[in-house]
């Protein structure tokens, strides 16, 4: 049952920044869950009583489905069916929605139920290109191309399957088609499933983005790799390391230091304005500078609980007349950072 159901649009709000206001609590099972269930009900109550706010809701809790419906149950661990079930709820909210059709294709190829991986896929790449929604939820680069090879890969599957069932089929008259005319299916099949076995993950360091597989990533993981921090967002869990300390990190953590190591420079340093989409302040608020600030902080622990060396650097920025802190990454200590190729994580990355 919501909790929320029954209050009023204004209690509502004050229930969203009293939650937004404690970010810190993330890491309790339920900070996820109870985001998602206000603005649900912020967005019917909003339709019920004609006011706008049910747009602001709306583009809210697809926000938090697509990128934290996955960690409902808890902060620290993906969970297949909340992400099914998540994203399925999307589709009532955006039905078009391209990364939503896109994850769904993904976990019905994972589960071999090709038939829905091929609507999946085809239904993200043709709304992929008249989607009128928030870019974030397109397709871009990688994603898009392993799309393609994913949508191929299905639909081959399914004809080789269909191809297998007429076999099997007695008392009909059938025309035979000879094994050496389906070899090149198998073929094709082969090699993208190579290609996306070897691509999976984006390998990044301070040289430069390439790919891998999965087995290099845990390969990694399992290592002791001196002097270097190692951030690894599996399949499960995201995993903060460096030589012997390791620690799980929430998905917002994880993200807020992947923004800083990857996404900082001196000359194009992190600061509150610019940190707003991963902080996600409501309305058009920006992020206070205490709320900056404590963020940065927290992650700075969260590299010290590790022995990471202080590689955060504070700095000032002067913008609108006023004289601002920002943070950048230093560049003092080796990094290697491994993420799926299914998220956009490549246009980030300042070299």
């Amino acid at each position: 049952m919501n909790k929320f159901r029954g209050k009023s649009l204004e209690e509502l709000e004050d229930l969203e920044q009293e939650l937004l206001d404690k970010s810190d609590e993330e890491e309790k099972w339920t900070y996820y869950s109870d985001l998602i269930s206000l603005y649900k009900e912020m967005y019917a109550c909003g339709r019920k009583e004609k006011d706008s706010s049910h747009v602001y809701a709306k583009n809210r809790l697809v926000h938090y489905l697509v990128q934290y419906g996955e960690y409902s149950k808890t902060s620290y661990q993906k969970d297949e069916k909340m992400a099914q079930a998540t994203l399925e709820q999307v589709l009532n909210y955006d039905r078009e929605n391209p990364i939503a059709h896109y994850r769904l294709g993904f976990l019905a190829y994972k589960k071999k139920s090709y038939g829905k991986a091929t609507h999946y896929f085809n239904q993200a790449l043709e709304y992929n290109a008249t989607y009128g929604g928030d870019k974030d939820y397109l397709l871009k680069g990688q994603q898009l191309y392993n799309a393609y090879r994913y949508l191929a890969n299905s639909a081959l599957y399914v004809a080789a399957n269909a191809h297998k069932q007429t076999e099997e089929i007695e008392n009909v008259d059938k025309e035979y088609i000879p094994d050496h005319n389906l070899s090149p299916l198998y073929q094709i099949l082969e090699k993208n499933e190579v290609y996306l076995h070897q691509h999976a993950f984006y390998y990044i360091t301070e040289s430069g983005i390439e790919t891998c597989s999965k087995e290099v990533c845990e390969n990694i993981i399992d290592s002791v790799i001196q002097d270097t921090l190692v951030l690894y967002f599996g399949d499960q869990e995201i995993l903060l390391k460096y030589a012997e300390k390791s620690k799980v990190l929430t998905k917002k953590n994880g993200d807020k230091l992947l923004h800083l190591l990857c996404g900082t420079k001196k000359e194009s340093p992190a600061h509150r304005l610019n940190y707003r989409d991963l902080i996600k302040p409501r309305k058009n608020n920006v992020a206070t500078e205490e709320t900056f600030e404590r963020d940065v902080r927290r992650i700075k622990g969260i590299l010290s609980e590790c022995n990471v060396p202080d590689c955060i650097v504070e700095t000032r920025i002067f913008r609108d007349n006023k004289n601002e802190i920002a943070y950048y990454f230093d560049k003092s200590v080796n990094f290697i950072i491994m993420h799926r190729t299914d998220d956009d994580v490549k246009s980030l990355y300042h070299q």
